[in-house]
């Protein structure tokens, strides 16, 4: 299972994407709306995407190296680094998200050491 966007280079999968790992590996079976819309984040400019999407595949390699690429790591990330995100979302705060993504990379790269 992948999301694909309209642009062929951004496709999410497990090896690459935060945001679907977080929310298919968590413990909560009934989070399709977020996924839905986390699905329409695809919208955000290219490079924006560009580096979320290279950033995130760093973080999960890293913690493939650190043996924590695990369900409930991914669980603890949709519930701790992912609520504000959400939120922004659901409230239509768009203007908020490239600060917020780049916060929660960060966050995500100083916590792995990557």
């Amino acid at each position: 299972m992948t999301w694909q966007s309209w642009e062929p280079q951004f496709k999410s999968d497990f090896e690459n994407c935060i945001f679907y790992n977080a929310i298919l590996r968590n413990s909560v079976t009934f989070d399709d709306e977020d996924v839905n819309d986390l699905k329409n984040l695809h919208d955000l400019p290219n490079s924006v995407l560009e580096e979320y999407y290279i950033r995130s595949k760093k973080i999960i390699s890293k913690m493939n190296e650190l043996g924590l690429n695990r369900d409930p790591t991914w669980d603890e990330i949709d519930r701790v680094y992912l609520k504000d995100i959400k939120n922004q979302i659901k409230e239509n705060k768009r203007h908020l998200l490239v600060d917020s993504i780049r916060d929660l990379l960060n966050t995500l790269e100083l916590k792995y050491e990557v």
